[in-house]
C-alpha cells in the first residue's frame, strides 16, 4: 500500500459511500506470491494488487494480505477516513424594524435614547447571536471604516444613546 497509517478522502459523490481505488505491491525473496487479498473487518472484499472499494462515510481499516507459494503470509493495514464536506453556508437574512427614521432632540443634550428592534432568520442553520454596530462620527480627520462599527448592544432589541 502506498500509505501505512491513515488516509483522509472527501466524499465527492454525495452518497453514503465513496469509491476508493487502492493498489499495493507484494514480493517474496525466496519464492513467488501465490495470492493477494484485500480485507475489511476480516472479510475478503477483493483480490489482486489493486481494488476498487466502496467505503462508507467514516473510518474503515483496509488490510492488504499477501501469501507466498510456501503458505507464509504478511499483511499491512491503512485507516481510510471518508468524510462528507460541509455544505455551503448561506448568510442569515437580517432586517431592522422601522430602521430609517429621524429622531428629534428632546432635551437639548448630547445623545438621544433610541429603541431599535431587529429580526433575523437562517435557512440553513440557526441564529446564535445578535450584535448592533454603531459608527462613531470621524474625529480629528480620522475616517472610520463604515463597514466595521463598534458593538453598541446585543440581542434582538436594544436601546442606544
Amino acid at each position: 500500500m502506498a500509505h501505512n497509517g491513515s488516509v483522509t478522502i472527501e466524499n465527492v459523490s454525495g452518497l453514503s459511500s465513496e469509491l476508493v481505488h487502492a493498489c499495493a505491491l507484494a514480493s517474496d525473496s525466496d519464492g513467488t506470491i501465490a495470492s493477494t487479498q484485500w480485507l475489511i473487518n476480516g472479510l475478503v472484499v477483493a483480490t489482486g494488487t489493486s481494488a476498487s472499494l466502496s467505503l462508507s462515510v467514516g473510518t474503515t481499516t483496509v488490510t492488504f494480505k499477501a501469501t507466498d507459494n510456501d503458505g507464509d503470509s504478511s499483511s499491512t493495514s491503512v485507516s481510510i477516513n471518508v468524510y462528507s464536506p460541509v455544505p455551503n453556508n448561506s448568510p442569515p437574512l437580517v432586517a431592522i424594524i422601522d430602521g430609517d427614521r429621524s429622531i428629534g432632540d428632546t432635551d437639548n443634550a448630547a445623545g438621544e435614547l433610541v429603541s431599535l428592534s431587529g429580526s433575523a432568520s437562517d435557512n440553513d442553520g440557526e441564529i446564535v447571536s445578535y450584535e448592533w454596530l454603531v459608527n462613531k462620527p470621524p474625529s480629528a480627520g480620522i475616517d472610520r471604516d463604515l463597514v466595521n462599527g463598534i458593538i453598541a448592544g446585543t440581542g434582538v432589541d436594544v436601546e442606544l444613546i
